[in-house]
């Protein structure tokens, strides 16, 4: 189902505006590209979708930071790993309660 760009705006969480995006919604996810066709952002909610180490949106703190190390930011509980040697793009985990992932972001400024 495509969307109006609107609701692909992620400022909040990663406290930069990707401007207008085109995008589509699917069970548990959300992928969104800007007008060159490049995807700039995902967001997972579901645990049907497995990141590499097999993380998945429900595993603990701990196993984060076991398979990928000690993340490059930790803002409002949220762990954030990134890459800006040419493109800046990344991993946010989106702690909830209980020190679970409640959503994953995965994100490029380009």
């Amino acid at each position: 189902m495509s969307t109006d760009s609107g609701e692909f705006h992620t400022t909040d969480l990663l406290g930069v505006p990707f401007g207008p995006l085109d995008g589509t919604e699917g069970n548990g996810y959300v992928i969104a590209w800007n007008n060159r066709d490049r995807v700039v952002y995902m967001e997972i909610t579901s645990s049907d979708v497995t990141l590499p180490g097999d993380l998945t949106v429900g595993a603990r703190v701990e196993d984060v930071i076991r398979v990928l190390g000690e993340p490059h930011f930790v803002t409002d509980g949220n762990l954030r790993y990134q890459n800006a040697e040419n493109e800046v793009f990344g991993l946010l985990f989106v702690i909830g309660p209980a020190e679970v992932v409640s959503k994953v972001l995965v994100f490029a400024y380009v």
